[in-house]
C-alpha cells in the first residue's frame, strides 16, 4: 500500500506522515488530526482484503463499535472509505503494547500481571454488555498507557467477518491469532460469545505468568491441534511463586468447554485474587512461546493437523522415569540463517552462526534475549561453527580458510590457534580442542575430511589422533570424562557414529546402517550420544546408550523429539541434561501473489498464500480466474491441489502414491489435465476440478508423455513424447495413440529443439523451454501453431516456463538470477519488472498470471533456519 496513495486521500482530514506497523488486517500510520490538532493512529484494511468486503458494509458494521466508551478501551474516532481504501481511526498512544513489554521482560511481577488481567477484563466486560465481542485478544492489542491496560481494535475483527460474510472464507484473513484462540474460534464456529474471549485473555494472562502462552508449536497448524487436544499445563510448574488462587482462575479461564469457564469477566477478574504461593511437585511444564513474524496473516485453521510429535526419554535413572522433553522455544528468528549453536556452561547464553550480513558471523544471545551481539565476524569471510569453553569465557571457532580462532565470550582479544580446521570441540579440563581437518594439513574445508586433530589451546602443534582414506572425523564431541571422542564419518557410503579414545587407537562403530546419523553431543553422565538422524522418515534428535570406556553402544537408538514441519539438527544438551539446544531449518516451497499492473509494467506487493512444508506450486490458472491448480512435491507422490487465488479452499484432488504433475485447466475451466504414472509410465490424464471422473488421455505405450493440455477449441490435445523432443497433436476420441497423433514441424535451432510446456488460450503458441543438444534447458521459447516457426527469447530463463499477460502480446518470466522481465515476442525486447522478489522464486521457474493480468503467480522458495530449546519437564512420580 502506498503511503503517498493515502496522504493524497486523506489530504483534506489528515496528515499522514509515516508507517509504524503492519498486521494480519490492516497497515497501521501515524497521522495528524488536521482539525483536531491531534496526533491519531489510522489503520488501512489491506486493499484486497478491502474489495472482498466492500466499504458500504464494513463501515456501517464498524460504526457499532463506536458506542463503547470506557477508560480502558481505546475508541473509535472515525471510519470511512478514501480512493478504494477502507479505514479506521483511533487515538495515537506512544507507550508500549504488552507485547513489547512481555518481548523484553518475558514474565512479569504477580501484582503487575492482575491489575492488567482484571483491567481486560473490564474493558471486555463493558463490551459484552453491549453485544460485542473482541475476537482476537493477545498481548498485541493491549496497549499500556500510564500503567494502565487500553485494550485496541475493538469489535474490528467481528465488523470484517460481518460486512464479509461468506465471502471472508475466499480471504483466507485470521480472525483470532492461534496461541489466544479458543477451541470453538479455532474449528471455525461462527457462534462466539464472551466466553472465547476469557478463554483468550486466560491465555494472555498465562504468558504475563510464565512468558510463553499455554500452547504453541512450530506451525499455526500445531499450535491449534495441540489448543483442540492438550490439557494446558499449570503456570506454577513454571513459576513456583504463582498463587493457587491466581493459577486456578487461568485454568478455568483456559477450559476447553465454554460451559466450564467462568461465565463472565467480571468473575475471572474476581477469581484473580492474591494469595500464597502453591509448589506443585511433578507439574508439566508450560510450551514454547510465539514464533515471531510466523503468525501473522496465517488463514484461521478449522480442523486438527498435524501435532508437534514429542517422544518420552526411554532411559532410566535410578527408580524415577525420566519425563517427555515437551517444551519448546525458538530462540531466534532473524533475517538470515541461523545455525551451529553452543550452550554456555550456565544455560543462560548460547553461540551461534548467521549469515544476515551476507557472511557467517558469531553471535551470542541470551537464552529468552532478542538482541543478539557479535562477537566475531568479517565481511569477506565466514565465521563458523563456535563452541564455549568449559569455564564460559571464550568461544572457539573456525574461520574460512584460516584455522581455528579462540575469542572472549562477548567479543574480546581473539587469536588464532590452528591455521586449518573446523567442528571444534573443548577438552573437559578446557585445555585442548579437538577438530577435523584434511588428513593432510592443506586448505582448509567446511567440514573437513579424514582426519582429527588435537590442540593446546595454550598453542603448539597440533597432534594427528585419527587419519582415514576419507569420510572420518566429522563433528567432534568430547565426553564429559576426556577420555573419549564421538564423531560421525560417512565411510562407505553411510553416515554412522563412531568414537575412538583420546590416546589414539581403533574406532568403534556406534551405530551402522542406512540412517543418516550425525553431529553427536554426549549426555553429561557420557552414558548416551544424543544425535541427529532421519531414521522414520523424519529428521529428528535421537538418544543412545554407550559405554564411555569402551565406545560400544549399549542399546538401540531411541526417539527423543521431531518436529513437525521441520528438520531438527545440530543437538547440544545443557550441562543438567534438562535441555536440548538445536538447529531447525526449512526448506519449502509456497504460491505466492504478486500485484501487477500491466499497463504500467509495474510490480507491487508480493505476499505468501500458504505457509507449508514441502513444495506447492502453481501451474495454471482457470480461464475465469476463479481457481489456481498446483501441484505438491513431497517425498515420494505429487498430488494435485485446487485453490482460490487468495490462498482459500485450498482441495486436495489426489491422494495416492502416483507422481501426478503440472495440472492444466480445460477451455471450460471445469476439469485438468495433468501426467501421471499412475499406469507404470507417464501418460496423460484428465480430471474433474473436484477430484471425481478421473479419465486416461493417452496410450503411447513404452514411449509415455507429459505436459498434456486442451488447445481452447476443446478438441485438440497437446503433449511431449519422451522420445519426441517437438509438441505432439491429436485428437478424439480418447485416448490418444501413436496413430492418430502428429509430430509437428518446425525449424530446429541451433541450440536444440522447443521443450512444451503450455498451449496459449488464444491458441496460437507453444511456450516452453529451448533444449540443448545435452537435454538441458537453454532458455524460454515460442512454437507458433500455424507456421511452425520457434522463436527464442531467453538464454537465461530461470525455468522452462513463462506467463502471458492480455493481448497475448507479451509474456513475463524469471531469469537465472531470479529477476523478474517482461517481454515483447514480437520484438523481444524485454524489460526487468524486479530484479529481486522479497521471496526468490524456486527452481522450477513456473509462473501464472491472471486473466486480467493484475496478479502474477508463482512459486516462492523459503529457508528458515532458526536456533530453538527443547526443554525435559519435571520428573512425575516414580517406576
Amino acid at each position: 500500500m502506498s503511503l503517498d496513495r493515502l496522504a493524497a486521500a486523506l489530504s483534506d482530514r489528515y496528515r499522514v506522515e509515516r508507517e509504524l506497523g503492519q498486521g494480519g488486517m490492516a497497515t497501521v500510520y501515524l497521522a495528524h488530526d488536521l482539525k483536531h490538532q491531534r496526533d491519531v493512529a489510522i489503520k488501512v484494511l489491506h486493499p484486497d482484503l478491502g474489495a472482498a468486503i466492500g466499504g458500504e458494509r464494513f463501515l456501517s458494521e464498524i460504526r457499532t463499535t463506536a458506542r463503547l466508551q470506557h477508560p480502558h478501551i481505546l475508541p473509535l474516532l472515525d471510519s470511512g472509505a478514501a480512493d478504494g481504501l477502507l479505514y479506521y481511526v483511533m487515538p495515537y498512544v506512544s507507550g508500549e503494547t504488552l507485547r513489547d513489554r512481555l518481548d523484553r521482560e518475558r514474565q512479569l511481577p504477580i501484582e503487575d500481571v492482575i491489575q492488567i488481567a482484571r483491567e481486560v477484563a473490564d474493558a471486555l466486560g463493558a463490551a459484552h454488555a453491549l453485544g460485542i465481542i473482541h475476537r482476537d485478544i493477545k498481548p498485541d492489542n493491549i496497549l499500556l498507557q500510564g500503567g494502565h491496560a487500553v485494550v485496541a481494535d475493538f469489535g474490528i475483527a467481528l465488523a470484517v467477518q460481518e460486512a464479509g460474510g461468506a465471502r471472508m472464507t475466499q480471504t483466507g484473513l485470521s480472525l483470532g491469532t492461534p496461541q489466544y484462540m479458543s477451541p470453538e474460534q479455532a474449528m471455525g464456529e461462527r457462534t462466539i460469545d464472551a466466553r472465547s474471549d476469557i478463554y483468550a485473555l486466560g491465555a494472555v494472562t498465562f504468558e504475563m505468568l510464565t512468558g510463553e502462552p499455554p500452547f504453541s508449536g512450530a506451525t499455526a497448524q500445531a499450535v491449534v491441534a495441540k489448543v483442540l487436544t492438550e490439557k494446558p499445563p499449570r503456570p506454577s510448574a513454571v513459576r513456583d511463586t504463582v498463587p493457587a488462587s491466581v493459577e486456578a482462575a487461568v485454568l478455568k479461564a483456559l477450559a476447553k468447554l465454554p460451559a466450564d469457564r467462568w461465565p463472565s469477566t467480571a468473575k475471572f477478574a474476581e477469581g484473580l485474587v492474591p494469595g500464597e504461593p502453591s509448589v506443585r511437585a511433578g507439574a508439566v511444564r508450560s510450551a514454547v512461546p510465539r514464533r515471531i513474524g510466523m503468525q501473522r496473516g496465517l488463514a484461521a485453521v478449522v480442523a486438527i493437523v498435524a501435532l508437534m510429535a514429542s517422544a518420552w526419554w526411554l532411559g532410566r535413572t535410578g527408580s524415577r522415569a525420566p519425563a517427555g522433553w515437551t517444551s519448546y522455544t525458538q530462540l531466534t528468528d532473524g533475517s538470515g540463517e541461523e545455525s551451529a549453536p553452543s550452550l554456555s556452561p550456565d544455560g543462560e547464553s548460547f553461540a551461534f552462526t548467521s549469515n544476515v550480513r551476507g557472511s557467517w558471523d558469531i553471535y551470542v544471545q541470551r537464552v529468552g534475549g532478542r538482541n543478539p551481539i557479535l562477537v566475531a565476524g568479517d565481511s569477506t569471510l565466514d565465521e563458523r561453527w563456535p563452541a564455549y569453553s568449559p569455564d564460559g569465557r571464550q568461544i572457539v571457532y573456525s574461520l574460512g580458510g584460516g584455522g581455528l580462532f579462540l575469542v572472549g565470550a562477548t567479543g574480546e582479544s581473539a587469536r588464532r590457534l590452528t591455521s586449518v580446521g573446523s567442528n571444534p570441540s573443548w577438552s573437559p579440563d578446557g585445555t585442548q580442542v579437538v577438530f577435523g581437518s584434511e588428513a593432510v594439513v592443506t586448505p582448509y574445508q567446511v567440514y573437513g575430511t579424514g582426519a582429527l586433530w588435537i590442540v593446546p589451546v595454550s598453542g603448539g602443534e597440533p597432534r594427528l589422533l585419527l587419519r582415514t582414506e576419507a569420510g572420518g572425523g566429522y563433528q567432534p564431541a568430547w565426553s564429559p570424562s576426556g577420555r573419549r571422542i564421538a564423531f560421525w564419518s560417512a565411510r562407505a557410503g553411510q553416515r554412522d557414529l563412531e568414537t575412538i579414545a583420546v590416546t589414539g587407537g581403533a574406532t568403534v562403530k556406534v551405530t551402522d546402517d542406512v540412517a543418516v546419523d550425525w553431529a553427536p553431543t554426549w549426555s553429561p553422565d557420557g552414558r548416551a550420544l544424543f544425535f541427529a538422524s532421519d531414521r522414520g522418515g523424519t529428521m529428528g534428535l535421537w538418544r543412545i546408550g554407550i559405554d564411555e570406556a569402551t565406545g560400544q553402544a549399549t542399546g538401540a537408538p531411541e526417539l527423543v523429539v521431531a518436529g513437525v514441519d521441520v528438520s531438527m539438527d545440530l543437538p547440544q544438551l545443557s550441562r543438567d541434561g534438562a535441555s536440548i539446544i538445536f538447529r531447525s531449518k526449512l526448506e519449502s516451497v509456497n504460491p505466492a501473489a504478486i500485484a501487477f499492473d500491466p499497463v504500467a509494467e509495474r510490480v507491487g506487493t508480493v505476499r505468501l498464500l500458504q505457509r507449508r512444508s514441502g513444495i506447492l506450486a502453481p501451474s495454471d490458472i482457470s480461464p475465469d480466474g476463479a481457481w489456481l491448480a498446483l501441484y505438491n512435491s513431497p517425498d515420494r507422490q505429487q498430488d494435485l491441489f485446487v485453490m482460490r487465488p487468495d490462498g482459500s479452499e485450498l482441495t486436495r484432488l489426489t491422494d495416492d502414491p502416483a507422481r501426478d504433475w503440472n495440472p492444466r485447466f480445460t477451455p471450460d475451466g471445469e476439469a485438468l489435465t495433468f501426467h501421471s504414472n499412475q499406469s507404470g509410465i507417464y501418460e496423460g490424464w484428465l480430471l474433474r476440478r473436484d477430484g471425481s471422473g478421473r479419465t486416461r488421455l493417452t496410450d503411447f505405450g513404452g514411449a509415455g508423455v507429459v505436459y498434456p493440455m486442451f488447445a481452447p477449441d476443446g478438441q485438440r490435445l497437446m503433449v511431449e513424447r519422451f522420445d519426441s523432443i517437438m509438441p505432439v497433436v491429436g485428437s478424439s476420441p480418447w485416448p490418444l495413440t501413436r496413430e492418430n497423433a502428429t509430430v509437428l514441424a518446425g525449424a530446429a535451432l541451433p541450440e536444440g529443439d522447443l521443450n512444451t510446456a503450455y498451449w496459449s488460450r488464444d491458441g496460437r503458441w507453444f511456450s516452453g523451454g529451448i533444449q540443448s543438444a545435452f537435454g538441458g534447458i537453454q532458455g524460454n521459447g515460442l512454437y507458433e501453431v500455424a507456421t511452425g516457426r520457434i522463436t527464442k527469447l531467453s538464454d537465461d530463463a530461470y525455468g522452462d516456463e513463462l506467463a502471458w499477460l492480455p493481448g497475448y502480446r507479451r509474456v513475463v518470466y524469471f531469469t537465472g538470477s531470479g529477476a523478474l522481465v517482461v517481454q515483447d515476442v514480437e520484438s523481444l525486447v524485454r524489460r526487468v519488472l524486479s530484479p529481486a522478489l522479497p521471496y526468490p522464486p524456486d527452481q522450477l521457474g513456473s509462473i501464472v498470471a491472471a486473466p486480467d493480468g493484475r496478479t502474477l503467480y508463482y512459486g516462492a522458495r523459503q529457508i528458515e533456519s532458526n536456533i530453538w530449546m527443547v526443554r525435559r519437564a519435571p520428573r512425575v512420580g516414580s517406576r
